[in-house]
């Protein structure tokens, strides 16, 4: 072989590797496209940033900005792809749909209010997956869910003097679970971007609104070059997103949440005589409804009987799910394991709702 020719060949050589490269690159990629699409409906020609595209799409309460509460459902951002392939509708005044065959918003049944955070307003499931959906099955009632995600009992409580008046319900369920207590403390919610949120401040035992109306915050991703490029590519966004998340993930890294300095049993129990005071003057039945994650920590549970306490001296009426769940959790652990995905399942939700509708039937106290 003369000595012109092994350039050449090697060119050749050079130019063979990098075709079959490119050509393997653009397999893969169509493959991971391809998973895309099944996983959460990305077109598979999509030219959206993938990394873009799963921040718009962890947004599964289609929540945006409001001044009063931090942040509520709106109908912009009703009915569109999430990362759990659920369907989530937002009605008028960011009420929850419940799903095909629900009651219409303007029914001449009596209405049931349903405020709260995440587990009223069952994230991770469809719209007839909630409580507030399997109570209207169950009960003659108009249900509405006015649930929101990461909500505390402060914004639960704000949105519950807002709609009463807007709905007039015949019963109002607020219910929470210890990290609304939590969340009561804080004045910006870490997940959403250190989004900030109303709060209030206890001064005399009388709760003091702050934060009101919350700053607008930019909610969006601002990607560096390398990311910008990078996230183009399915097949790049599915290995960093599972073997170098700290590095993929890096601008969606959660910040600590800023605290009001409030202790959130207190804020808690400030606003339980406010809450009676609103169902006297709506003529509504309140009930107070305290929830549960799986696993419930002595502290956990003696916060939320602080706060169980605090309502019943106020004269409210409480359903705690703690004793039902226990009872479930001894008898038949698979069961009780089957009530929860994080949040709660929709068999969870349904015994929920089966707790609340025979409440509800009974006479009132």
């Amino acid at each position: 072989m003369s000595s012109g020719e092994r350039p050449a060949r090697r060119l050749l050589l050079a130019a063979l590797v990098a075709g079959g490269c490119a050509a393997g690159f653009l397999v893969l990629e169509l493959a991971a496209r391809i998973w895309e699409r099944r996983l959460h409906g990305t077109p598979v020609m999509s030219v959206e940033n993938y990394l873009q595209r799963e921040f718009r799409m962890e947004n599964t309460c289609a929540t945006d900005w409001d001044p009063d509460l931090g942040w509520a459902p709106v109908t912009a951002k009703s009915g569109l792809p999430n990362i759990y392939g659920t369907t989530v509708r937002i009605l008028e005044q960011g009420i929850r749909s419940n799903g095909p065959g629900e009651k219409p918003l303007d029914s001449s049944e009596p209405r049931l209010l349903a405020v709260g955070d995440s587990l009223t307003f069952a994230d991770q499931l469809s719209d007839w997956e909630s409580w507030p959906s399997a109570l209207e099955r169950k009960i003659p009632y108009k249900v509405m869910n006015a649930g929101v995600c990461a909500y505390g009992i402060d914004q639960s409580y704000i949105r519950a003097s807002q709609l009463l008046p807007a709905f007039k319900p015949k019963v109002m369920v607020l219910s929470f679970a210890v990290s609304g207590i939590v969340r009561s403390e804080w004045t910006t919610y870490p997940e959403i971007h250190d989004a900030p949120k109303p709060y209030f401040e206890v001064h005399g035992g009388q709760p003091l609104l702050r934060n009101s109306p919350s700053p607008r915050v930019d909610r969006g991703l601002d990607l560096d070059f390398l990311h910008s490029a990078l996230g183009l590519s399915a097949l790049s966004h599915r290995l960093f997103g599972r073997y170098l998340k700290s590095f993929w993930y890096t601008h969606l890294a959660r910040l600590p949440a800023q605290t009001s300095g409030q202790n959130g049993e207190a804020v808690a129990c400030a606003l339980m005589g406010g809450l009676k005071r609103m169902g006297k003057e709506s003529g509504a039945r309140v009930i107070l409804l305290l929830q549960y994650w799986p696993r419930t920590l002595p502290g956990e549970r003696g916060r939320m009987l602080a706060v169980k306490g605090c309502a019943q001296r106020a004269g409210l009426e409480v359903l705690d799910l703690y004793g039902p769940l226990e009872s479930v959790r001894l008898a038949d652990p698979k069961r009780y394991d089957g009530f929860f995905n994080r949040h709660m399942s929709a068999s969870g939700n349904a015994f929920v709702a089966d707790l609340l509708a025979e409440r509800i039937l009974r006479p009132r106290p």
